[in-house]
């Protein structure tokens, strides 16, 4: 999907997501994925609150 919508190969995004060693940790949290044709919709969940000062 990255490299379908940035125009990059898929070798070059692949390098740019695969070079961490040790464990791997996600990069991205999806709450739902939802298809329909060729489009998704990926959504997020934000928090509640904020911490003053951050």
């Amino acid at each position: 999907m990255m490299a379908q919508k940035s125009g990059l190969s898929l070798e070059q995004v692949t390098g740019l997501f695969c070079n961490d060693s040790g464990y791997q940790t996600p990069k991205l949290d999806t709450r739902a994925a939802i298809f329909k044709d060729d489009k998704i919709l990926l959504v997020r969940q934000l928090p509640l609150t904020k911490v003053r000062g951050l």
